[in-house]
């Protein structure tokens, strides 16, 4: 200790074990000499066999999660305990996983920086630093809720503020699923209803309120699929002025949101805060078939003597139907494949996944939340003072810019050597194919036909080629194609209904 003073990189013994020794007898020379120590403490001490410790490679790489963990301990016992108490603390972090956030949000972070036009952050004094794009990851096992890796920040020397756990944020669209769920379990909808995205003005509580989309556009009619896979705002403003924002609330809460929710109309275009923990938490039941489950950090605290003080249990339940839950995970399939969050794709993550991007407002925040059967992943990215997200062009950055690039990189690494797994489809789920602008069953040749995942029982009406068709056996033959597709007969001329096979 007396040598690395001096010259610490010099004196290091990981670096320079010879130079290190050599400067060790000097200062014992010198503490023999003024009488400090004895002759004989002198020749034991240089005699003395030195044994370097295995370096903690992992140290300074998951300093957000530790921190939260002592937190946690003390608030349970006291400082002091957690200090002095000999206490072994058990966490369900994985230092693999860890590594990958870490790294996925730094590299992440420092090509934003370069998009709006930061200097190298490393160049950056520490007050600059606290004025730099901030993001934040969490991942959670959906299989047992167990938090794999957590990042609430780029530089916690810099900032001790754990985005991921304290700091709640609009999710924007990421809250888009928790409606579509309430409107599907409810049976009000299915994923083939039409709702027309047409410009509309709302009067809730004495207010007048007209929800835009995000790209200026509007579509006319189209299916429920389509507007969560799309993000289209409208539709979705529509169907929790339906159903209710009390109810939403209500099916967000079992999936797992815990913050408080304003029951405005608003609430449908995630207009109330969350945090990225219970923001992934709550898509965990959309991974896993409907199963929420707690999130769990600790796992157990042990004495010094071995004895468990505390085991945190992993609690579960199942809070929604399976089925209601497979078509909203379908809906979310489709939004990687060919909506908001097709960037994964271009990306080449060509896992089974699904997911949702959240940009708000003048890009304040951004957000993707993804999953595959093993890993849900939330991604946030902002600033700590709220100032939009613009690059050097004064363009605002989405979700899809600025989150997807650190969840696929983050995605790509953990789960390499993985078995590539498909999400279980639920008994009593049907698939067919219906016209996007109508909600009508149609072949699935027909110009623009859209899948759509049902629960079996469900009436569709049948599409009437007739109008578009003049040979008689060809109408007689796409009837026939229809009956095969979905191997259950006709029950008028108008309607199907699917019932299992």
């Amino acid at each position: 200790m007396a040598n690395l003073t001096r010259w610490p990189t010099r004196y290091n013994p990981y670096q320079n074990f010879d130079i290190a020794k050599q400067r060790q007898e000097i200062v014992l020379k010198r503490m023999l000499k003024v009488n400090f120590i004895t002759e004989q403490e002198f020749e034991e001490a240089v005699a003395f066999p030195i044994q370097l410790k295995r370096l903690n490679l992992f140290y300074g790489k998951a300093s957000y999660f530790l921190d939260h963990v002592k937190k946690t301990v003390e608030q349970m016992y006291s400082p002091e305990v957690l200090s002095y108490g000999g206490l072994k603390i058990y966490t369900s972090l994985d230092t693999r996983s860890q590594n990958f956030a870490q790294r996925a949000v730094q590299e992440g972070l420092k090509d934003l920086d370069e998009q709006l036009g930061y200097q190298a952050y490393d160049l950056a004094t520490l007050e600059e630093k606290r004025n730099y794009i901030q993001g934040a990851l969490v991942a959670i096992d959906p299989r047992n809720g167990k938090v794999k890796a957590m990042v609430g920040g780029r530089d916690f020397s810099a900032s001790q503020f754990n985005r991921a756990i304290s700091n709640n944020r609009q999710p924007g669209s990421a809250f888009k699923p928790f409606v579509y769920l309430a409107a599907i379990d409810m049976g009000k909808y299915t994923p083939a209803s039409i709702i027309e995205d047409a410009p509309i003005t709302f009067e809730f509580d004495n207010q007048k309120w007209s929800p835009p989309n995000f790209d200026r556009q509007f579509r006319g009619p189209v299916t429920l699929k389509t507007a969560l896979a799309k993000s289209i705002n409208v539709p979705t403003a529509k169907i929790i002025a339906d159903i209710q924002p009390e109810n939403v609330i209500h099916y967000a809460k079992l999936m797992g949101i815990k913050s408080p929710l304003s029951p405005n109309l608003s609430l449908a275009l995630g207009t109330s805060s969350v945090s990225p923990l219970e923001l992934c938490s709550g898509y965990v039941p959309f991974a896993n078939g409907g199963i929420s489950r707690e999130p769990q950090i600790i796992k157990y605290i042990e004495s010094p003597y071995g004895k468990i003080l505390k085991e945190y249990s992993n609690r579960s339940r199942q809070i929604v139907n399976s089925q209601s839950i497979y078509l909203v995970l379908d809906m979310l399939r489709e939004a990687v494949e060919t909506g908001s969050g097709r960037r994964i794709r271009t990306s080449q993550f060509n896992r089974p996944a699904a997911g949702k991007t959240g940009t708000t407002n003048d890009a304040r925040d951004n957000w993707f939340v993804g999953f595959t059967p093993q890993l849900v992943t939330a991604v946030w990215i902002g600033f700590d003072d709220f100032r939009p997200i613009k690059n050097k062009q004064g363009v605002d950055l989405s979700g899809s810019m600025a989150a997807i690039p650190i969840w696929v990189e983050f995605m790509q690494n953990v789960l390499t050597g993985e078995r590539y797994r498909n999400f279980p489809i639920p008994e009593g789920i049907v698939f067919v194919y219906v016209d996007p602008t109508s909600g009508e069953i149609v072949p699935q040749d027909y110009p623009d036909a859209q899948q759509v995942a049902l629960k079996a029982g469900t009436e569709l009406p049948v599409k009437d080629l007739s109008k578009k068709i003049e040979k008689p056996d060809t109408i007689a033959a796409t009837l026939d194609s229809l009956e095969n597709l979905l191997s259950n007969p006709v029950r008028d001329s108008s309607a199907l209904i699917f019932q299992n096979n």
